[in-house]
Parts: C-alpha cells; sequence; structure tokens
C-alpha cells in the first residue's frame, strides 16, 4: 500500500485496495484444527508468527479453509508421486471431465 500511496501523490489513481476472498482445501485434519483454533495450546506455541498471521485471515474471512478427503486432494498430482490411477482420476476431476 505504500507503493501505491507514494505513486499516487503523482498521479491520480484508485487506492482502493480489492478483497480477495481464497478457499483452501486441506486433506490433513489436523492442520485444519489448527488453522481454526482461536488459541495457543502448548503444542502449537512453537510455530512462527507468520502461520499466526494466515490464521488472521481465516478470522476475517478473507480465507475459507475445507478438509477434503486424501483421495480427492487436486494437488497430489503436482506435490507427489501417486500411481497411474489416482493420477488419471485427479487429472480428469480437474479438467471437469
Amino acid at each position: 500500500m505504500n507503493l501505491i500511496n507514494e505513486i499516487s501523490s503523482h498521479i491520480e489513481i484508485n487506492k482502493e485496495v480489492p478483497q480477495i476472498k481464497c478457499r483452501l482445501f486441506e486433506d490433513n485434519e489436523s492442520c485444519v484444527k489448527v488453522a481454526k483454533a482461536p488459541i495457543l495450546t502448548p503444542r502449537t506455541k512453537h510455530i512462527a508468527l507468520e502461520y499466526h498471521h494466515f490464521r488472521s485471515y481465516i478470522d476475517e474471512g478473507l480465507i475459507s479453509i475445507k478438509s477434503i478427503r486424501t483421495d480427492e486432494q487436486n494437488a497430489d498430482i503436482l506435490t507427489k508421486s501417486v500411481g497411474d490411477p489416482q493420477f488419471t482420476y485427479l487429472q480428469k476431476k480437474t479438467n471437469g471431465h
């Protein structure tokens, strides 16, 4: 936002910041619970500050986090080795076939 303020002193621009909402699908139930937890526990107090910042976006409704079954996680075809049947299934599901 500082860059926009600096530029706007020279030219007229719209300073309105767009509200972007994001939906996150997570297949790890523990991650979902930690992300939605309103307080720190002895097991989560070591988590870095940036993750608590992420949680504030969830609290504000800018990010929604949803549970998804592991075999339905589309990101797996990009992040790990999956077998041919699972790869084909996720590829078809992603392409809408």
